[in-house]
């Protein structure tokens, strides 16, 4: 894991995330970037718009960046380097395009789950639509999530489509190796479920594809995934949720419209996305 993006936006979920990226950053000796992506407001008064400069906006984001950065230089000697990066525009589009441009191997960024209607069924997430669409690994942290040692992994899956190519398992091995965390292989069933043919092969894939790391299968029995997912989290002291969104109908089930945010805005653990 050499190099580790950082989305910032000031805010309290983001200083959060900037707290584990660092963390990971400095556990690994890489290099971690800073990225600041803002949008010009249009603030409205009595009088009108007020225009407010654009590099006014940049300068002051930058400013602050160069301050969190030297503090994180100091604190943290094994952190190859750390770079700081202010840009307008979208956040989903230009996160991509810089985390590519930094061939970056994970990207952190925070959300804001502390329950609150208007936060869960309105505003949505910025960190949700980077886990959709983001080819780069994506670690969503909720804003109450403690800092730790990630002991032990999640990785949660069902049999909506039968695993067809070993790299979403590669790299779950991957991070359970560098982690060096347990590794809990977790399927999501509804309750009553019967296992087939089919489903039996999928398993035999997973273990063949394992191999010999260190791990547990587990059935969960539930018709709500998020539900699932957390009793889980919750009953096993789980540090780590791991989901591979391309090839499983559970991602579909887990981030459809009305269950995205119920997950995100419920789990008090970082949730990674892969990408095969």
């Amino acid at each position: 894991m050499k190099h580790i993006v950082c989305a910032y936006d000031f805010s309290p979920a983001a200083e959060n995330a900037l707290k584990h990226a660092t963390h990971l950053a400095a556990r690994f000796c890489s290099t971690l970037s800073i990225i600041n992506i803002y949008n010009v407001p249009v603030p409205v008064t009595e009088f009108g718009y007020i225009d407010i400069s654009d590099e006014v906006i940049k300068k002051n984001a930058v400013k602050e960046l160069e301050r969190i950065k030297s503090e994180i230089i100091a604190q943290h000697l094994s952190i190859v380097d750390v770079n700081v990066v202010v840009e307008n525009g979208l956040v989903s589009y230009k996160l991509n395009k810089l985390a590519k441009q930094k061939s970056a191997d994970l990207i952190v960024m925070g959300i804001d789950n502390e329950r609150n209607f208007v936060k869960e069924h309105v505003l949505g997430s910025a960190s949700i639509e980077e886990a959709r669409e983001s080819k780069i690994p994506v670690m969503i942290i909720p804003i109450n999530a403690i800092c730790k040692k990630i002991k032990s992994i999640a990785f949660a899956c069902d049999y909506k489509n039968a695993l067809n190519e070993a790299s979403a398992l590669i790299q779950v091995k991957y991070y359970a190796t560098v982690f060096e965390a347990k590794l809990n292989v977790v399927h999501v069933l509804e309750p009553g479920h019967q296992i087939s043919i089919k489903e039996a092969k999928s398993d035999k894939f997973i273990e063949d594809t394992l191999g010999q790391s260190e791990h547990k299968t587990y059935f969960v029995y539930e018709s709500n995934v998020s539900e699932g997912v957390i009793d889980f989290v919750k009953a096993h002291e789980i540090d780590l949720v791991i989901v591979e969104p391309q090839h499983h109908g559970f991602f579909e089930r887990l981030f459809s419209k009305s269950t995205t945010k119920e997950l995100a805005f419920h789990l008090h653990v970082p949730l990674l996305t892969l990408h095969s």
